[in-house]
């Protein structure tokens, strides 16, 4: 049972968190959040027990009584169900160990990094309590409560460990990694550690785990189908009626997104021109379709900040060009966009489940390219980061498959960025579609001839891919995966091929 805290609950939420550390203290050295985070640490035998005395105790409860009675953090604690506190009377009857009184807590209040966003301080579970679900619970509720709080009127965010496992809750609540890390130094070590910044969806996304119970989900599923399957019956004719002669191009439209990089929380989300990160959102059809997304990276090549130089024909436009000719066009600007998009002039998007039988009734969703590093430099993956937090708010936290694509550099994009859709929908089974995004690496040295295999008619991309990957800095982003990284160094660049980078997809990939 979830409650406010209070005054009184200053022995049992010490108790909670100084149980913690004494179990997983070495996993929480090796990551406590600034948010200071133990929601479901995983214990280890190889972790050192830390030797807390009554002075750490009372020191500890005080801090949290005087919190919890000037209401400088807020406070929400789980207490243990009706049977569990039984349960406790009884083994106490029989002279053994009691269960605590407090499953767990979280505090939270006024961001101390961000104006404008609440943040969650602490999430501690109690060790006997962990891996069942209280985590979540507490976050849901503080998450909850911050949406209404006009000191949180810009989100809610948390400074999590680096390689803590009960970073798992926010994780699996949606959260997204913005990329920011900083040092704090936790009560109860000097060692400074280092934590990194999650950031809320726009709106708190109960799971349906959460709601309905494991068997709950299935039956709930079930209901809707029999309730959508008779609402089609009895409407089907006026549907038909509603929609006869419409042609596909009417139907088939993607509705203009903009994204407020500052609201969403990544500042550096911006195209060449400095325009806002859009997408545009083509809604899936009532029935099977309404958990299942397919993500449409838009291509068009890549632009160097440079002079473009190259050892075969010209290259066209729409391949390599100057940034700074690109930023006054529709591939480094979102400005001129307005209204929706046709998307009846692309076969994957098709509504008709004849052409289309994978994707008809699917939600689409074209996401702009206006970076020119397929984005994967800083701006880029801040890009792709706003629209994935703005959609996470729109439903696609709660999908069940999501299709990753996207066409030339929009293939490259999708092949770098799928894995980390999956990590963010974890409950999701995912997998990148990649067309046209295999480019032949020509630099390779012909072991014949000494030279590189460069045909004089081909276009080389070696030579403005070094100089896009040298440019934007896209070893240092982490776009470009660390393993692919350390197979080619020396060669880095090559990470930003398709025909080198595959081996290191951790999703599914079907190269078209």
């Amino acid at each position: 049972m979830l409650r406010a805290g209070q005054t009184s609950d200053a022995s049992d939420v010490a108790t909670v968190y100084l149980s913690t550390w004494q179990v997983h203290g070495q996993d929480l050295v090796r990551g406590t959040s600034g948010s200071e985070n133990a929601s479901s640490s995983s214990s280890s035998s190889s972790t050192a027990q830390l030797q807390l005395g009554p002075d750490v105790f009372e020191e500890q409860r005080l801090r949290f009584a005087t919190y919890l009675q000037t209401g400088e953090r807020l406070f929400i604690v789980a207490e243990p169900p009706l049977t569990a506190k039984l349960h406790s009377c009884l083994q106490r009857f029989r002279g053994r160990c009691l269960q605590p009184k407090l499953c767990g807590f979280v505090s939270y209040g006024p961001s101390i990094t961000k104006q404008g966003f609440g943040e969650v301080m602490q999430l501690y579970v109690h060790p006997l309590w962990q891996k069942r679900g209280v985590g979540s619970q507490l976050l849901i509720a503080a998450w909850q409560d911050m949406a209404q709080r006009q000191w949180a009127v810009h989100g809610t965010h948390v400074w999590a460990s680096v390689g803590n496992p009960g970073n798992r809750v926010y994780t699996k609540a949606a959260w997204l990694p913005t990329g920011r890390e900083k040092e704090i130094c936790p009560t109860l070590t000097a060692s400074p550690v280092t934590v990194t910044e999650f950031l809320a969806p726009q709106a708190p996304v109960i799971p349906r785990a959460m709601r309905f119970g494991k068997i709950g989900v299935r039956a709930q599923a079930h209901c809707n189908r029999v309730f959508v399957a008779a609402l089609g019956l009895v409407f089907a004719w006026v549907f038909h009626q509603a929609t006869q002669g419409r042609s596909e191009a009417t139907a088939n439209i993607g509705h203009l997104v903009r994204v407020d990089a500052a609201t969403v929380g990544f500042p550096q989300a911006r195209c060449l021109d400095g325009s806002q990160p859009v997408y545009y959102h083509r809604p899936a059809v009532e029935g099977d379709g309404v958990h299942q997304w397919l993500l449409y990276f838009q291509g068009g090549g890549w632009c160097v900040q440079g002079n473009v130089s190259n050892r075969g024909p010209p290259f066209p436009r729409s391949l390599i060009e100057g940034c700074k000719e690109r930023k006054h066009t529709s591939l480094g600007s979102t400005a001129s966009d307005v209204g929706p998009k046709d998307f009846s002039e692309k076969p994957l998007f098709s509504r008709d489940p004849e052409h289309n039988p994978a994707f008809h009734n699917w939600h689409v969703v074209f996401l702009r390219y206006c970076d020119g590093a397929s984005f994967a430099d800083a701006t880029g993956i801040a890009n792709f980061r706003a629209m994935l937090h703005h959609l996470l708010g729109k439903g696609l936290v709660q999908a069940t498959d999501i299709t990753v694509s996207g066409c030339s550099a929009g293939a490259v994009a999708a092949a770098l960025h799928a894995s980390t859709v999956q990590k963010v929908v974890s409950g999701a089974t995912v997998v990148a579609l990649l067309d046209s995004g295999m480019f032949i690496d020509w630099s390779r040295i012909n072991p014949k001839t000494g030279h590189d295999g460069h045909p004089a008619i081909a276009w080389a991309l070696d030579g403005q891919l070094r100089q896009i990957v040298a440019e934007r800095g896209l070893t240092s982003t982490g776009a470009l995966p660390r393993n692919c990284l350390e197979w080619h160094r020396g060669d880095e660049w090559r990470c930003f091929l398709l025909e080198h980078l595959l081996p290191f997809v951790e999703a599914p990939a079907f190269v078209l």
